[in-house]
C-alpha cells in the first residue's frame, strides 16, 4: 500500500493547468480554422506592407514626421496605383455564355 504522507501525484494545480492548455489549444485550433479562408489575402497584405515600409519611412521624412499625413499619402497613392493598374489591364472578361 502507498504511504499516506506522500504528496498526491495529481494536484489541483496540475488539473487546472491541463484543462487550461486543453481549452487554449482548442481555441487556437478554432482561430486557425476561422482565418484559413483569408490566409492568401493576409499573406499578400503582409508582403505589401513589408515591401512598402521603406517608402513609407521616406514619405514620413518628406512630410517632416507627420505620420498621419504620410499614411494618407501612401493610401491615396496605393489606391491610385491600383486603379491605374486596372485601367491598363483593359476590360474584364467573365468567360460566360450569352443570356
Amino acid at each position: 500500500m502507498s504511504d499516506p504522507s506522500a504528496p498526491p501525484v495529481l494536484t489541483r494545480r496540475h488539473i487546472f493547468t491541463a484543462i487550461f492548455f486543453s481549452i487554449f489549444l482548442f481555441l487556437l485550433y478554432q482561430m486557425v480554422r476561422l482565418l484559413a479562408p483569408f490566409s492568401t489575402a493576409l499573406l499578400r497584405a503582409a508582403v505589401i506592407a513589408l515591401g512598402l515600409a521603406p517608402l513609407y519611412q521616406r514619405v514620413v521624412l518628406a512630410v517632416r514626421g507627420r505620420t498621419g499625413l504620410a499614411a494618407g499619402i501612401m493610401t491615396a497613392g496605393s489606391l491610385l496605383h491600383r486603379g491605374r493598374a486596372d485601367d491598363l489591364r483593359g476590360p474584364r472578361r467573365t468567360g460566360g455564355g450569352t443570356l
